[in-house]
């Protein structure tokens, strides 16, 4: 990915978009993130002869070798219309570089305090890198076509274990030239606590890298929100921090140092990290309240 010039473009900073008009068009642009294939984000199948295409778009952007959180959604389209699925049962099944797949899991639906959307998570270790296919399986019927993933051998991006960075962040007294610190309408009460300041400084902090007013998947609104609702549950254990996407207004706009020091090649992320500076668990793609209430117990003291 180049970070040259403090910018990323928006075609390596869209996450496998789950949403309406905007879903062809996260599906391409994700594909700068990695090959310069156009359906490197989604594998579609017809589904008969109504015409309607079902298919698998990728949500996580981060997966490795080990145990992963695994994101997904499925939608359908026929002619320009598209359409999020967010019910059903649905089961996945692994398997390595065309190998043997292992047995149908169950695939959990996040769509809690996300507006009648969501999508689809199953935990899996990945015993090696490379190319694995995902058989999916939607209320007894299983797509023609797999989603596939690329497992790198490490994260590319910070993960539990690990030492979160120490960079700065924008707050309300020193904005580092970010206008609006916040997009969210009200703004959030979460811009008052410099990240190089309460990382690792003894109380834990759940940092949201998201831009409401901007956000390619419009799961970033929303998973805000859910972080504004859930933290007053948690005011006395952990400090709660947001950061905007880009410094201004637009999406032409400089991306904050704080993204780029942090490595995220998508929107949004959650993390949260322990007293010691240490990451205890994370969030990408599009998340819901259970999930956040999840990562707040992680490390709430």
């Amino acid at each position: 990915m180049d970070w040259s010039h403090h910018r990323i473009s928006r075609r390596s900073f869209v996450v496998g978009a789950l949403g309406g008009a905007s879903l062809l068009g996260g599906a391409s642009l994700l594909a700068g993130c990695g090959d310069d294939d156009p359906d490197a984000s989604s594998q579609s199948t017809n589904t008969g002869s109504t015409g309607d295409s079902v298919f698998g778009v990728r949500s996580s952007t981060d997966l490795a070798v080990g145990e992963n959180r695994v994101a997904f959604g499925i939608v359908s389209q026929k002619d320009n219309a598209v359409t999020e699925i967010s019910a059903g049962t649905v089961k996945v099944a692994f398997a390595y570089d065309g190998g043997e797949r292992g047995n149908f899991i169950d695939a959990t639906l996040r769509d809690q305090g996300l507006g009648g959307r969501g999508l689809f998570t199953v935990p899996f270790d990945f015993d090696r890198s490379g190319i694995w296919d995902m058989a999916i399986d939607l209320d007894g019927s299983e797509l023609a076509e797999p989603l596939t993933w690329q497992i790198a051998d490490k994260y590319a991006v910070v993960a539990p274990g690990d030492k979160a960075p120490t960079a700065q962040s924008p707050t309300v007294t020193d904005p580092m030239d970010v206008d609006p610190l916040c997009t969210r309408d009200p703004a959030c009460d979460f811009h008052s606590d410099n990240l190089a300041d309460v990382i690792g400084a003894g109380k834990p902090v759940v940092v949201l890298f998201a831009t409401p007013a901007l956000c390619q998947t419009r799961f970033c609104g929303p998973v805000l929100d859910l972080m504004v609702e859930i933290q007053p549950d948690f005011a006395d254990s952990v400090l709660p921090v947001h950061v905007e996407i880009y410094s201004g207004p637009a999406l032409d706009d400089p991306i904050v140092p704080t993204v780029e020091d942090w490595g995220l090649p998508s929107e949004p992320w959650m993390f949260a990290v322990d007293g010691d500076g240490i990451i205890r668990s994370r969030l990408d793609g599009a998340f819901d309240r259970n999930e956040i209430r999840a990562l707040f117990e992680s490390v709430a003291v």
